[in-house]
């Protein structure tokens, strides 16, 4: 372990059996133009060549475990947990960051005195571009911003709280709901920040993905409990075909 003293930014890198990309994740962080970064990677167990692709980078992370666990918000929740950055990036196994964006984040925390810093998402569908897409914090009524965008001052997890086991999908919804809730200060810019695959679990868990939003959306009172419970009759009804039919 490379522990950092007082690093200005974490980035966390939450994984399981994600040899395929992972290293490309590694390169985004630690080619970074900062020194001072904090980098920890939570694996859940894997059993294929992510822990290599670990030990092979082991001078340039912080802190890494290896373990199994309850699910990504678990993961992420022990990633938080092992940091200790004025500001938290999380990066998932299968996205990647852009080259050098880690100064103008940290600028934007330094000039803007925010809570969150995001910006665009530019979408891979293997290595075609399918799009960018991002949307500032009023969008959250409707739906998720672009997590993997997202950096988050420390203070703000001890104020409002970690990810909420409970979700297997939509628990950085729930999270960025309950920052909003607590007037948490956004600031979007239009410049790409991270690249995310379409290949990964909320994409192709589409269905989960709607009962969690709705309800997500229901406990925040941006929905009425009839129209949260047509959404979750129309997924039973969905569900229901799409078995019948294979």
């Amino acid at each position: 372990m490379n522990l950092k003293t007082n690093p200005l930014l974490s980035i966390i890198t939450v994984v399981f059996n994600g040899e395929k990309y992972l290293e490309q994740t590694i390169n985004s962080v630690i080619s970074q133009n900062i020194p001072n970064i904090e980098y920890i990677i939570i694996d859940g167990g894997s059993t294929d060549g992510t822990i290599d692709i670990i030990n092979k980078y082991s001078d340039y992370i912080s802190y890494w475990i290896s373990e199994p666990d309850a699910g990504i918000y678990d993961a992420i929740n022990k990633g938080i947990k092992a940091s200790s950055g004025k500001y938290v990036g999380i990066i998932n196994s299968d996205d990647w960051y852009e080259p050098n964006v880690f100064s103008q984040v940290l600028s934007a925390f330094e000039k803007g005195k925010c809570d969150i810093v995001c910006g665009l998402l530019r979408l891979w569908d293997d290595n075609k571009v399918m799009g960018i897409q991002g949307n500032t914090s009023d969008f959250l009524i409707h739906g998720m911003i672009s997590h993997p965008t997202c950096f988050v001052k420390q203070d703000l997890y001890t104020q409002v709280g970690l990810f909420d086991n409970k979700y297997k999908i939509a628990g950085d919804y729930d999270f960025m709901l309950r920052c909003l809730n607590a007037k948490a200060v956004f600031d979007f810019h239009e410049y790409v920040i991270a690249n995310f695959r379409l290949s990964g679990i909320s994409n192709q868990n589409a269905n989960l993905r709607r009962k969690e939003f709705s309800g997500i959306q229901y406990k925040n009172n941006l929905i009425t409990k009839t129209a949260h419970n047509k959404e979750i009759i129309k997924l039973i009804i969905k569900n229901f075909f799409k078995k019948i039919n294979n």
